[in-house]
């Protein structure tokens, strides 16, 4: 009998041998394979884990919560804990409904038909990678890309829920010349804008505000998706805590620290449509990821946690750079800390971005040199790479980059 775990090619990581390699354990910022292969691992589960992995503290407060249980018949005491340690000392005044997930595309799916109850339309305007459910994945383009380069429409068929007057639409050049254009002849169809806050590495706030401010006009209702900056960059993400800028706020990845969880937090005047639209299911209840939730929460503030990795994003950066000078390739290749520091992107010269050969060997050669590093995605940054060996990150980023130049 054939047993086959059947996985995306994101997930799976091939050497230049193209032997798979398998994870055993992870320690910090590292992670080792089954024959026992030391990786700097900046992917982090492509993002969820924030303090490391096997933090011993987080371990610990962990341990002690388990014999309360971890899945009761209905909600529990530590979910209320938790919002209301999340939502402690925030700037949020807002009447807030929230409900628990395990993943975004849940929580943006949700948001979805609430925002189709709430306004009798189905349609969907779209910024960014928002899941893999139909209506955030068909037809889609390469969100991770720079707006100049999105011009592949990919994932056209065998999806539902995207035609005639369940329409989704790209909001891809994040020019709002587009999207004014896009609600002159559609806004009847529009439920809800929903936005990926990554693109705020492409556009200003200021842009965005505007933006938001045009689809009000139009009775838009605006989801802010800040699931790979909440718990990175603030506990509600970039601007979760300006709630004039939102009816809808989606936060997940980071804020468990590698346990599924994701939050749908509806604003008040949508309590009717949220309750018709009957979002939620069976593991909403559940306990686990409530725990390393509200203890991945107390150790990022006791830690001052946020901060610490805006530090050690300019640090990985700067040290990146350095090499790339080194190696004499500025002119192709740089990277960048993003949304304040707490991710790193790794930006290319253009002609690079129409080759992803060569985009694919890159990331390759960061493999063959024990390096975990995305590219054409942002790679994330934890607590624990404070404690990394900064000289093998320097030794290992060179030896990648100059095989790969002599590849170009």
């Amino acid at each position: 009998m054939k047993n086959e775990i059947i996985k995306r090619s994101v997930v799976r990581y091939i050497n230049s041998e193209n032997r798979e390699i398998k994870f055993n354990n992870g320690k910090g910022c590292y992670v080792y394979t089954d024959h026992g292969q030391k990786y700097s691992d900046f992917v982090l589960g492509y993002g969820p884990v924030v303090l490391g992995h096997s933090n011993e503290q987080f371990n610990e407060r962990i341990l002690t919560l388990l014999p309360e249980g971890i899945h009761f018949p209905g909600f529990s005491v530590h979910h209320d804990a938790y919002l209301k340690a999340l939502f402690h000392n925030m700037k949020v005044t807002d009447d807030l409904l929230t409900i628990f997930m395990k993943t975004s595309s849940e929580s943006n799916t949700g948001a979805m038909r609430i925002a189709a109850e709430a306004t009798k339309r189905k349609g969907v305007i779209r910024c960014g990678f928002t899941g893999w459910h139909d209506a955030q994945y068909a037809s889609s383009v390469p969100w991770h890309f720079p707006p100049a380069f999105r011009n592949t429409v990919r994932n056209i068929g065998n999806m539902r829920g995207i035609s005639n007057e369940e329409e989704v639409f790209n909001w891809d050049t994040l020019q709002t010349t587009q999207l004014e254009e896009l609600l002159k002849l559609k806004s009847h169809q529009i439920s809800s804008l929903i936005f990926d806050s990554y693109q705020l590495s492409f556009i200003t706030e200021d842009d965005l505000r505007q933006a938001i401010c045009l689809c009000r006009k139009y009775d838009i209702l605006i989801i802010l998706d800040e699931t790979k900056s909440a718990g990175r960059v603030g506990p509600l993400g970039c601007l979760g805590q300006e709630t004039e800028l939102w009816d809808m706020l989606v936060t997940g990845k980071a804020i468990a620290n590698g346990a599924p969880l994701s939050l749908l937090i509806v604003k008040e005047h949508l309590r009717e449509a949220t309750i018709k639209a009957q979002v939620g299911g069976t593991h909403s209840k559940e306990v686990m990821s409530i725990y390393c939730a509200l203890t991945t929460l107390e150790i990022m503030n006791e830690s001052n946690g946020y901060a610490t990795l805006r530090t050690i994003g300019e640090r990985t950066s700067t040290i990146f750079n350095e090499i790339v000078h080194e190696c004499g390739l500025n002119e192709l290749i740089k990277m960048s800390p993003i949304l304040g520091g707490a991710l790193v992107d790794i930006t290319l010269a253009d002609r690079l971005y129409n080759n992803p050969q060569t985009l694919k060997l890159l990331q390759t050669f960061f493999l063959d040199n024990s390096i975990l590093l995305l590219v054409g995605h942002p790679s994330f940054i934890s607590l624990a790479h404070s404690g990394m060996d900064w000289n093998e990150w320097r030794s290992q980023i060179f030896k990648s980059l100059a095989k790969w130049k002599k590849v170009l």
